[in-house]
């Protein structure tokens, strides 16, 4: 019955979760999306680094349950530890016999991942917690892959409805990932699910540091995994269907540091030799393998933490230079500019110093204007979101990316609050501008512009030509997406690197001398 009921949760999370990241439609409010992603250790952790409410706690339960029951967080919440097992259930439909053997433990390599996550925290580095959370890689390669079949699949269905007179389905472009983020997502996912086809949890075993760090609590767990020493008859049944690999028959142990609790092993013995009871910590004989690798392991770490204390510091170094600006070459070139971050993630520093790169909120984006970045932020913020205005535009009164945030890096905000959040101000070059360069009607930037920071006033002759007021201007992009020129814009938006409180518009704007006739071509 455990091993059941693991089963399904564990099933029921990961669909559930799935969904979430390739939904295009937001179906699911974001309170339900909260409650789900707030029992993800990692963005939990962080989230409660910022705002310490009930619903920043999640880590604390998980915590609580590891202490009770080991690590059932492995095997049922994290959607990337069912992943695994969804890969290893399907390997059983190619090869009826699986047998898994005893394997020491990657001790020194465990530690050392740990110390290497969690310590840059305090430092607000997230470089590594971006590439080995398992929330995070789950996101992204369910962002960047499934999310694009699912695109696809809609849109076939869509075509095939529209046949039969039948509208429910609409197309939806596919425009929100890079070549980083995509090759990664790529790379990732063929590695992990052959790693997973062929051994099973190794890599929450030895990688991941979250596993590890409950491993260390399960180690005391109140409830565990006991092998009868008078039951048990060495037949090596327990340890063929272990996927941790954390059970050792000549001694009879199981190493709960590596144990997910999968209750695979009490299935398996026939003699009801394995019991999942309360066990007080009982004393370690000299005897045992086990228990001595991780103290072994432990004298080994020491030697490398100096080290990794040393290369941190260079590691921190990195993240000053994200807001230095890449180089852009072209005709009537724009400003260098730094990514525009999120509305209600206050500031570039602050906003790569607590986002994971889960990708929720790229996936959530309505006008898929938030994209991954590749160096924009520095090398230590891949693959964290900017608002990418080539592609789209932020819509005025959206909110989404803040209430689904799980990590606090994107703060909520109110739609009255993201009316005067300044993410950036406009910018206009004259000479760029089709109307000035080919005598041609235009206004697409004005039109689009919500708080009318762009408005018309009179150029040559029957002409109109774009005039800009920086103080109301929100940053949104709209006149920078809505811009026909090419390969730069005309009009672009200078970016806040800490965002700052825009003024609010006049009453009467200048926009209302224009009299244009007829209809913009944009």
């Amino acid at each position: 019955m455990l091993k059941l009921l693991r089963t399904v949760l564990g099933i029921l999370f990961f669909l559930f979760l799935l969904f979430v990241f390739i939904d295009f439609s937001n179906y699911i409010s974001p309170g339900i999306i909260g409650f789900a992603t707030g029992l993800q250790f990692i963005p939990s952790l962080l989230s409660f680094s910022t705002t310490v409410s009930i619903a920043s706690t999640g880590f604390i339960l998980i915590l609580i349950i590891t202490i009770l029951f080991g690590r059932i967080y492995c095997s049922v919440i994290c959607p990337l530890g069912v992943f695994q097992d969804i890969v290893f259930r399907i390997r059983r439909f190619f090869t009826k016999r699986i047998k898994f053997t005893y394997s020491r433990p990657f001790t020194k390599t465990r530690y050392l991942l740990v110390f290497l996550t969690f310590v840059p925290l305090l430092f607000s580095n997230l470089f590594i917690v971006t590439l080995l959370d398992p929330f995070s890689l789950f996101g992204r390669f369910s962002a960047n892959i499934f999310r694009f079949f699912y695109f696809q699949i809609n849109n076939l269905l869509n075509e095939l409805f529209k046949s039969f007179d039948y509208y429910t389905l609409y197309h939806v472009d596919f425009k929100t990932t890079c070549i980083v983020a995509l090759t990664y997502s790529i790379v990732f996912i063929i590695v992990f699910t052959v790693l997973s086809y062929v051994r099973g949890r190794l890599y929450c075993n030895m990688i991941c540091p979250v596993g590890t760090f409950l491993g260390l609590l399960s180690k005391y767990a109140l409830f565990k995994f006991n092998i009868n020493h008078t039951l048990c008859t060495n037949c090596g049944a327990c340890e063929s269907v272990c996927k941790s690999e954390c059970i050792n028959p000549a001694d009879r142990t199981i190493d709960m540091t590596r144990c997910v609790v999968c209750y695979n092993c009490i299935s398996s013995c026939s003699l009801s030799g394995i019991k999942y009871t309360i066990s007080s910590v009982n004393k370690v004989s000299k005897t045992n393998q086990i228990d001595q690798e991780p103290d072994e392991g432990r004298r080994g770490v020491l030697s490398l933490l100096a080290s990794a204390v040393i290369g941190l510091t260079g590691f921190q170094g990195c993240q000053s230079s994200s807001e230095k600006p890449g180089k852009r070459t072209g005709f009537n070139p724009v400003a260098e500019q730094p990514p525009i971050s999120p509305p209600g993630s206050l500031s570039n520093s602050r906003f790569t110093g607590l986002c994971t790169a889960c990708h929720l909120c790229v996936t959530h984006c309505p006008s898929q204007v938030l994209k991954p970045s590749i160096n924009e932020y520095g090398w230590t913020g891949i693959m964290q979101p900017k608002m990418d205005y080539h592609s789209s535009f932020c819509n005025y009164e959206c909110v989404i990316c803040s209430e689904i945030c799980p990590t606090g890096a994107i703060l909520p905000i109110t739609k009255n609050q993201k009316a005067r959040i300044q993410l950036g101000k406009v910018r206009f070059i004259r000479r760029s501008c089709i109307v000035w360069a080919e005598g041609t009607e235009c206004g697409a930037c004005s039109e689009h512009c919500p708080t009318k920071a762009v408005y018309m006033v009179p150029f040559r002759g029957n002409l109109y030509i774009p005039e800009v007021n920086p103080d109301i201007c929100v940053g949104c992009g709209a006149c920078e997406y809505a811009c026909p020129t090419v390969p730069f814009k005309a009009i672009y938006i200078e970016t806040n690197v800490i965002h700052q409180t825009a003024k609010l518009p006049e009453k009467s704007t200048k926009s209302d001398e224009a009299d244009l006739k007829g209809d913009f071509p944009f």
